[in-house]
């Protein structure tokens, strides 16, 4: 038997009695380093992923779409409902191996919270009900993300749904960061900085601590290698601060 503790704060963790080990694991992180405003942000890349953005920003009006972010109260009600059923068709897309983590009673249940809520989404003119959605959760600086599903399927509509549009949100806030949840190295060249988070872990059976204890260092500086080497193949058109270890 083992206990864990996922995401731990520092405040909290450090306080801890007993023998926990630590586990680093990588995260992306988007940090508004003082942006005004999304082109702000773009003078940040060298001049070829400043280019490739701007594309892929252009190609949803190129298709006839719109983005908008929208939140709390101005969030329509079938929009809850909407997302679960989008949620689900993205899990659909990965048979047994999805992270299908939420029942769709969930998305229909989170009016009780809406003023934590945003929700990215792209629209076709003429149509009341968004093409893709991006589920956000917003609170003390930080934005939250995402899970996301698409009615129709258009090139470039993933990127600016889970990125481009809550970046430009948590800029147009101005809040200090946005959390993108897991996912691939898509985000690199968009901008998101890696660090390293912790999980704590305690065994009760001595066998499986100790080969847990025998590893983890050397799981923990592979993983910190791996965030050094993320962080540097961000785009950004000077070095500057690489992503930092926060515990």
């Amino acid at each position: 038997m083992s206990l864990q503790a996922n995401f731990t704060d520092p405040a909290w963790s450090d306080g801890l009695a007993g023998p926990w080990r630590r586990w680093s694991h990588q995260n992306f992180l988007w940090t508004n380093e003082g942006f005004s405003d999304f082109e702000g942000y773009l003078g940040s890349f060298d001049k070829n992923q400043r280019r490739n953005i701007k594309r892929e920003r252009q190609s949803l009006a190129d298709q006839g779409l719109t983005l908008k972010v929208v939140s709390g109260d101005e969030i329509p009600d079938e929009w809850f409902g909407l997302m679960g059923q989008l949620y689900d068709k993205t899990n659909d897309q990965f048979g047994p191996w999805a992270a299908r983590f939420l029942e769709p009673s969930f998305f229909e249940s989170l009016g009780a919270i809406r003023p934590l809520l945003s929700f990215s989404a792209t629209f076709q003119p003429n149509d009341p009900l968004p093409v893709a959605l991006g589920f956000l959760l917003g609170k003390n600086g930080r934005l939250v993300g995402r899970y996301w599903g698409e009615r129709v399927h258009y090139p470039d509509q993933y990127f600016n749904v889970c990125y481009y549009g809550p970046i430009e949100e948590t800029i147009r806030r101005g809040w200090r960061d946005f959390d993108p949840g897991a996912g691939s190295e898509l985000k690199v060249r968009r901008g998101f900085r890696s660090e390293r988070n912790v999980s704590l872990h305690k065994f009760y059976d001595p066998a499986a601590d100790r080969m847990f204890s025998s590893n983890v260092g050397r799981m923990n500086a592979q993983e910190q290698a791996r965030i050094d080497a993320l962080n540097a193949a961000v785009p950004f058109r000077q070095a500057g601060k690489l992503g930092t270890e926060r515990f």
